[in-house]
């Protein structure tokens, strides 16, 4: 076996599993951390491996039952699962990390009151190997909420020994630590530059590493990350620019693997800036943009159309609402039927080091200069950008739901007065759809609120949808065992210098 050394587009900005943003950062409490559940994976005749959301199976969690109303869940922790400080992990691992979700800093508190637990009493400790959940209802999102690796198993002792009178949750200690029972610990940490992930030895399954660790190093340049990968410095190459990917697949030497997701690349148009609180400007920005231009532009052959504001692949995705096909002459008429037949000017943020946004971004410009929309695009880091984002009228954005649920989607992304809500679009019929059917078990009744909700926000269009793009990664030829997960974050553990292993 070998090390494995992968170049990185992001950072890796905080290690706590409940409270971390970065994509490597997800990625990191991934491999650091075991969840309750996984998702299991299959091989692929590409050398890769594929996850599906539909294959839930237990991870701490081995074996459960549920009660014939669904409202009480019984789990029952694999024995002989350890942090990698050799603590046992047991029910009552579980049990506070779910109390922290519940009741800690992070952003989980949202998703246990999805999951339909409120309070500490519903988590009932049983045994050292036995908790059982108590739930108000039914809830069609269990099975997709409970695999989140937000859900990382965290050990109550290490929390306590870390935690101060005004962070009683040692969440500044996880920012920077990671004590998970994961396939890997954490070895060398130096932000900005480099981080190496060493295979724990008490692992469970630790016979199922295919690798000696892995070394994750920080290359913000797309060229340097690729140039180090052609000349053999690292063997995996994460964010490269969709305008390299034919060479890359050219080469003898790599392999591009293009998996499509369910991300949306989008447009917002904050609905609380004049002139986008008139839904005939926003209609006329969606009229105007010259769709399969942009996307050959900004993608090539790596995505698809996206024509909903829930996309193809996620359950209920009705592609029969697209109403915007290019008409530059429609999008005139109605920026004159709503008092701006000369144009306006405006501003659009994106991140600089998101090629295919920025891309994006200046296709948007040039279509909107002849209608007369003067359009400024602010391109600034990602820290920048998440910390003024909702300062510009316009924003190019992708938007992943980890839950690959219509009505999680659009509770996170369209309902009223949400964080990520970045065209702040409220509609209370809208509101109301997702309201009701986040918990309908119905799924006629569930996939009709669903649709009768696309067709409301595609007619008001807070967002103009550019694509959904595929998740690509370059990889030497001799790496073996890629895994895609619907999260597509990289399971480091299935990753080889030969043949694809069995799991």
């Amino acid at each position: 076996m070998a090390k494995i050394v992968i170049a990185s587009d992001s950072d890796i900005n905080d290690l706590d599993p409940q409270n971390f943003k970065s994509d490597s950062s997800y990625a990191a409490v991934e491999n650091l951390y075991d969840g309750l559940f996984d998702l299991e994976v299959q091989p692929a005749t590409d050398g890769a491996w594929r996850a599906s959301a539909e294959n839930v199976v237990g991870e701490i969690v081995e074996t459960y039952e549920i009660s014939e109303d669904e409202t009480v869940l019984t789990l029952h922790v694999r024995q002989g699962v350890c942090f990698s400080d050799g603590t046992p992990c047991l029910a009552s691992s579980i049990q506070f990390t779910l109390e922290r979700a519940l009741l800690g800093p992070g952003y989980l508190s949202l998703i246990m009151d999805m999951l339909g637990v409120t309070t500490p009493e519903q988590i009932r400790l049983l045994d050292d190997h036995t908790l059982e959940l108590r739930l108000p209802h039914r809830n069609p999102l269990l099975w997709y909420l409970l695999p989140l690796n937000s859900f990382s198993v965290m050990d109550p002792g290490a929390t306590k020994a870390h935690a101060t009178p005004a962070d009683p949750w040692a969440a500044d200690w996880y920012r920077e630590h990671a004590l998970g029972t994961g396939p890997y610990a954490l070895g060398l940490c130096v932000p900005g530059e480099e981080y190496s992930f060493e295979p724990n030895p008490v692992h469970w399954r630790a016979q199922l590493v295919h690798n000696d660790g892995v070394v994750l190093k920080v290359i913000p340049s797309a060229d340097e990350r690729l140039a180090a990968l052609q000349r053999g410095e690292v063997d995996v190459a994460l964010g490269v620019e969709p305008g390299q990917l034919d060479q890359c697949a050219d080469d003898s030497n790599l392999r591009v693997l293009s998996f499509p997701s369910t991300f949306c690349k989008v447009m917002s148009l904050n609905t609380t800036f004049p002139p986008f609180d008139d839904v005939r400007v926003r209609q006329a920005v969606s009229y105007a943009i010259p769709y399969e231009q942009l996307r050959r532009k900004a993608m090539g052959d790596y995505c698809q159309p996206l024509l909903s504001p829930i996309p193809a692949g996620m359950p209920s995705h009705d592609g029969s609402v697209w109403k915007y096909d290019t008409n530059p002459e429609r999008a005139r008429q109605l920026l004159a039927d709503a008092g701006y037949a000369d144009g306006f000017a405006t501003r659009l943020i994106t991140q600089e080091l998101r090629p295919d946004e920025v891309v994006a971004a200046r296709v948007v410009q040039s279509a909107l200069r002849p209608l007369g929309v003067q359009v400024e695009i602010v391109k600034v880091s990602e820290a920048e950008y998440f910390e003024h984002l909702k300062e510009f009228p316009m924003a190019v954005f992708q938007t992943f739901s980890w839950v690959n649920d219509p009505m999680y989607h659009l509770l996170a992304n369209l309902k009223g007065g949400t964080g990520k809500n970045l065209a702040n679009y409220s509609n209370p019929r809208v509101n109301e759809l997702i309201e009701q059917g986040l918990y309908e078990v119905d799924s006629d009744r569930r996939t009709a609120m669903s649709k009768e909700a696309q067709a409301i926000i595609m007619e008001e269009a807070p967002w103009a949808l550019l694509y959904q793009p595929h998740y690509t990664v370059v990889t030497s030829v001799k790496i073996s065992g890629y895994a895609a997960y619907p999260d597509m974050l990289p399971r480091y553990r299935f990753l080889s210098k030969k043949p694809s292993p069995d799991v």
